[in-house]
């Protein structure tokens, strides 16, 4: 495992964590415009935890209105609590638990 970043530019410090913490993804430098996605809608799945999530964060910071799904409802729901307070002004984030396990 690679050494642990503990001044907000890598992973968490918690060696028992993997990846950024909420703060560390509202935060983490990118290289693409402001404004990049905004007026665009994105489609994210496993948007609860992990890759998914961090995922949904950099199209939010970089304006897209976004469609989230994932299987567990509660930390779908809380993902997109905090991805709305990522985006712009008026940008929506709609979240829809499912699972393709369910052929409905």
């Amino acid at each position: 495992m690679s050494e642990d970043r503990q001044d907000g530019g890598g992973p968490s410090a918690d060696p028992d964590s993997f990846g950024f913490t909420d703060e560390q993804l509202r935060e983490h430098p990118t290289v693409y415009a402001d404004g990049l996605f905004a007026g665009k809608v994105v489609l994210v799945s496993g948007a609860g935890s992990g890759l998914g999530k961090a995922i949904a964060a950099l199209f939010a910071r970089l304006g897209a209105d976004l469609v989230v799904c994932g299987r567990d409802p509660g930390r779908l729901q809380a993902a997109a609590e905090f991805l709305r307070g990522l985006g712009a002004p008026g940008a929506e984030v709609t979240a829809e638990t499912m699972t393709i396990r369910d052929p409905d």
